[in-house]
């Protein structure tokens, strides 16, 4: 950038007097508007530097904060160097030294003249502003620097000179860097007394502490040992590969060795997960992270594989291709990155049957939202099996709602028969302690406050007392019969949550709607059989097996949820099911909605779905596609191998 042009004294202007526009100079016939002048301050450079030659301190107080390249005006820059070299070399700073070390150096007419000079000390009544007008010239200063950074960056992307993005942004990095560098400069000199003293103290409690690591733990057991931990002023540089960092964003979900999904954030959280690894003979093994690292904040990249698969993740995170291990910053749309075909990862979680098919009809075809939990089907095996199901649950009952226009449902409500056995219990434990007590009926309803008529019908148990009450009960006849303790009312309430809406409650489950479902984290720890049911039970409702006349088979499943396919597509993975996910619309009401498809078109998935997981209700159609698939010769038109591989596979046969 060249140097703005010097105003003539004949034009009525003196260097440092700006005419009119307080920090900003215009030549004449120049509209400001179209001239972009660096940000700089000139008043408080003036100040600035006429503090300093008012003497004392001032030099002492400001020497960290500002530097020659900080000032804006040239006449500035070559007098603060020579106020600078006098400062350095323990001489007084006055406008006598100062004008004839200019002198001595033939630069006093390039500094302004003596008259400036002189008008610069007289201008200036205090020194004690002085580290505010440093401020504001290094503020200025980091400004237009921040310009011709953001200028060389520009220029760099317009001419990359065949330099990789990784170099690139390298360079703009360092670029902003060594400007931030700069703002790191202490807060100026103290007196060698004080810090003597605060040495003194810190080397007698190093002397007197019993821990082996006196700095700041880093958590890396060596480098600990090696340096004590990290200590203040020290600058320590830690050497890694490049472009080998694994950072992905703090929601991305990991398969732990338990069958668990965690995201990134809660691992970090925790310190402690056993993840899998891929080892040299291409499976995966169980290990343990060598550290738990969060990495700030930091722009991240979705990346979709043709199957659907999604992660988000920094441009270092590394990827498998047929080149080897390479960072995402190397990659291109099209590239082939390597991807898992099976996880055989199954926890040991337990649960009932009856559950499990639960789980499995209610995130395809439940009503979630409404007071009574509902299931949409028309198939009468998959009605009958439901319901089967919500009875084996216990405490519920099942009511099959035929309706005019529309698919019938079977609504869940709570079983009345285990709230009359428990409101007759109590009645019975209540009628006994108040026999123990001896106490009427009349007498304890008085007592109570009561009516007669509410004791009667609690002791006959027909009604339950509302919570109040119940308290009221304890108190009265706590202290006169042994051990009495009134049970919860929720057992005996008509009203209260029926079990399965608790269960559904408690799985983050109860209240949502087609578009929120998802697969509860239990479902993921579940042992191998009861993975396989549920997944059974969840094509039966929004699942298909189809055979065309071509003899080509088609599996899948649809969902409004996207949460729900990708979870679902995952579970799948864990049989060596390979489902590719898409975006598709699907009308509903007269009009249409996005929705999420799965497409199981790879004959080895489709004999591992059907032999192994099937759909209820659709035995049928599984049989046919079965029969399809025997003596057919292995074709796909997605699982393609690689033309890349044929030089690998020429390499290995030597």
């Amino acid at each position: 950038m060249n140097e703005p042009s010097e105003p003539m004294t004949d034009h009525g202007y003196e260097p440092g007097i700006e005419p009119g526009m307080g920090d900003a100079y215009a030549p004449s016939g120049y509209q400001v508007d179209a001239v972009r002048i660096p940000p700089h301050s000139t008043q408080a450079e003036q100040s600035l530097l006429g503090a300093l030659m008012l003497g004392g301190n001032t030099w002492e107080r400001v020497a960290d904060q500002v530097k020659e390249g900080d000032f804006y005006r040239r006449e500035h820059r070559t007098l603060f160097s020579a106020i600078k070299s006098l400062a350095e070399g323990d001489e007084p700073c006055d406008l006598v030294t100062v004008t004839e070390t200019l002198e001595r150096r033939e630069e006093l007419e390039d500094a302004g003249g003596l008259p400036y000079v002189g008008r610069l000390v007289q201008g200036t009544s205090s020194t004690a502003n002085i580290e505010a007008y440093a401020r504001i010239v290094r503020y200025h200063s980091v400004l237009r620097q921040l310009i011709a950074a953001g200028t060389d960056i520009a220029d760099l992307a317009y001419n990359p000179k065949d330099r990789k993005p990784p170099e690139l942004l390298d360079e703009a990095e360092r670029k902003v860097f060594a400007i931030a560098e700069q703002l790191t400069r202490g807060g100026g000199f103290a007196p060698i007394k004080s810090l003597l003293v605060k040495a003194i103290e810190r080397i007698d409690r190093l002397h007197n502490s019993n821990e082996a690591i006196t700095g700041l733990p880093t958590g890396f057991g060596d480098l600990d040992e090696r340096t004590s931990g990290l200590q203040n002023s020290d600058l320590i540089i830690v050497a890694g590969r490049p472009s080998m960092g694994k950072c992905c964003a703090a929601e991305t979900r990991v398969l732990t060795a338990d069958g668990s999904l965690r995201t990134i954030e809660s691992i970090c959280r925790g310190q402690d997960a056993a993840l899998l690894t891929l080892g040299e003979d291409w499976r995966f093994h169980r290990t343990k992270p060598s550290a738990y690292v969060d990495d700030g904040i930091k722009p991240v990249f979705r990346v979709t594989t043709r199957l659907g698969r999604r992660v988000e993740t920094t441009l270092p995170h590394p990827f498998l291709t047929l080149g080897g291990w390479r960072p995402l910053a190397e990659l291109a749309v099209g590239e082939r990155i390597a991807v898992p075909r099976a996880l055989p990862v199954f926890g040991d979680e337990q649960l009932r049957e009856c559950e499990v098919k639960l789980l499995g009809y209610l995130l395809g075809d439940g009503c979630l939202t409404r007071t009574q939990i509902r299931f949409t089907n028309t198939n009468p095996r998959i009605q009958q099996d439901f319901t089967e199901a919500a009875l084996a649950f216990g405490g519920l009952r099942a009511e099959l709602r035929e309706q005019p226009a529309r698919a019938a449902e079977v609504c869940i409500a709570a079983d009345a028969l285990p709230v009359r056995q428990a409101r007759a219990g109590f009645g019975q434990r209540l009628g006994m302690a108040l026999a123990e007590a001896g106490l009427s009926q009349r007498r304890f309803a008085l007592a109570l406050g009561a009516s007669p008529a509410s004791v009667t019908y609690w002791v006959q148990g027909r009604q339950a007392p509302g919570p109040g009450w119940l308290e009221r009960i304890d108190t009265l006849l706590g202290d006169r019969v042994a051990g009495w303790r009134a049970q919860p009312r929720a057992p005996m309430a008509k009203n209260a949550p029926n079990p399965l809406s608790l269960w559904l409650t408690d799985l983050g489950l109860r209240g949502c709607d087609a578009h929120a479902k998802f697969v509860p984290n239990l479902v993921f720890r579940l042992t191998r059989p009861l993975l396989a049911l549920f997944l059974n039970r969840l094509f039966a409702t929004d699942g298909w097996v189809s055979t065309l006349a071509s003899g080509q088979i088609q599996v899948g499943y649809a969902s409004v949820s996207e949460t729900l396919a990708r979870d679902l597509q995952h579970l799948l993975l864990r049989f060596g099911v390979i489902a590719a996910l898409k975006a598709r619309r699907v009308r509903y009401q007269g009009g249409e909605r996005p929705a999420w498809q799965l497409d199981i078109t790879d004959a080895p998935s489709i004999q591992a779905f059907l032999g192994e997981i099937g759909a209820y209700g659709k035995e049928d159609a599984c049989t046919r596609a079965s029969a399809a698939l025997e003596g057919r010769r292995y074709q796909t038109n997605r699982d393609l191998i690689p033309v890349a591989i044929w030089g690998t596979l020429a390499e290995a046969k030597g």
